[in-house]
């Protein structure tokens, strides 16, 4: 249909709002949608709709495709008559993101969230995800994540369908905890850093310690680490984590309570060699 945003795009997916499209009536409603999607919580490039109401269908791109054509979309996504059909277009990895992002937000919107708690394990995260900037392959969870050891075959050739031996714990659509199975071959770990764009001569410089403790046989292992202020927020029934912090900050990155960051004195610059044109701001504490 020659329409650009499809056409350049790696990955097309859709979400079905099941009886949303009443709801979504107005054009503000629609919009409020569209900069919830475009927003920091979702950072996606944009939003495509297609409503199906009272036997029509009207859609952002209706311009672009017939009704038959939009009909089509309802039958690949199981969309029926009073469904909303949300759909966002892109780069895989960065689609998918948002994608899944909107989903919680949209759950909540449309007040599909149960009571309760509702854990699952994600598995099957891809090791590696390419940086189009820097034009190189870098590690999805950190350098030293163990592949599936069936996808070990795909590392020279096809690195991104090689999956890591990872693992994240979800509750209530919130990830808690994370960690993986670590490397603990030293050919293997070499191989992982050499993907990742050192040399051999940067890996031992930077990693020596590393790669000459596994000479002395490293065993298999692993771990998982928890959000333990996030895992607080699901069991308080908050959705924000600012009041199981200790110290939150605010929207500057300030932590009100000790006063930080704070001035740095002129002796703590000079024992780091550091130089400034900045100007202290002179503040009086007042005594309460």
């Amino acid at each position: 249909k020659n329409f650009k945003v499809f056409d350049d795009a790696e990955l097309v997916v859709g979400i079905v709002a099941e009886g949303a499209a009443s709801k979504y009536s107005s054009k503000k409603k629609i919009k409020a949608l569209e900069k919830l999607a475009k927003s920091q919580a979702v950072g996606a490039g944009g939003m495509i709709w297609v409503k199906y109401e009272e036997g029509k269908v009207s859609s952002s791109v209706g311009k672009f495709y017939t009704d038959e054509d939009l009909a089509e979309w309802a039958k690949v996504c199981g969309a029926k008559d009073g469904d909303l059909l949300l759909i966002f277009a892109g780069p895989d990895f960065k689609t998918r993101e948002a994608m899944g992002k909107f989903r919680h937000e949209l759950g909540t919107i449309l007040g599909l969230r149960n009571k309760g708690f509702y854990g699952l394990w994600v598995v099957d995260f891809p090791l590696l995800e390419y940086d189009d900037e820097e034009k190189r392959w870098c590690a999805m969870h950190h350098p030293f994540t163990s592949p599936k050891p069936e996808d070990v075959q795909y590392l020279e050739k096809e690195p991104g369908k090689v999956r890591a031996n990872a693992y994240d714990m979800v509750i209530n659509g919130v990830e808690v905890g994370g960690g993986s199975i670590r490397i603990h071959n030293q050919d293997m770990q070499m191989q992982m850093f050499k993907l990742l764009g050192f040399t051999e001569e940067e890996a031992k410089d930077q990693f020596g310690f590393l790669m000459g403790a596994f000479e002395y046989g490293a065993p298999p292992h692993g771990g998982l680490a928890f959000g333990f202020d996030r895992l607080c927020s699901i069991l308080g029934g908050e959705p924000s984590i600012r009041n199981f912090i200790a110290f939150p900050k605010n929207k500057q990155g300030r932590d009100l309570m000790i006063e930080a960051p704070s001035a740095i004195s002129q002796k703590q610059l000079d024992e780091l060699c550091i130089a400034t044109t900045a100007k202290a701001e002179k503040t009086e504490k007042k005594n309460p």
